[in-house]
């Protein structure tokens, strides 16, 4: 499966390891599931999904998903651009 223009570009900001575990979170794995998978400490998934959340701009495991796999998709970033414009209205009132 050939990766969109997005998920390349996201994928370059991360270390290999990162990827590897940004991929199997994507894929539905649960913290456990990935470090077994990966042959790491629970700790270390946790400190590379924070190191991910703040190198894409996510707060949560199922924001990162939905960036990952949809953010290319005319209906997430429809809805990106007016959250985005109601945040900004928020903050100049």
């Amino acid at each position: 499966m050939e990766l969109l223009p997005h998920q390349k570009y996201y994928l370059s900001k991360l270390t290999d390891r990162e990827i590897q575990v940004l991929l199997c979170t994507v894929a539905g794995n649960s913290n456990k599931q990935t470090s077994a998978e990966l042959f790491i400490s629970e700790k270390t998934t946790k400190f590379h999904l924070t190191s991910i959340y703040k190198k894409l701009g996510c707060k949560s495991r199922s924001q990162l998903i939905v960036k990952y796999l949809y953010s290319d998709n005319p209906i997430v970033k429809s809805i990106t651009e007016t959250k985005i414009e109601l945040l900004s209205g928020a903050v100049k009132s």
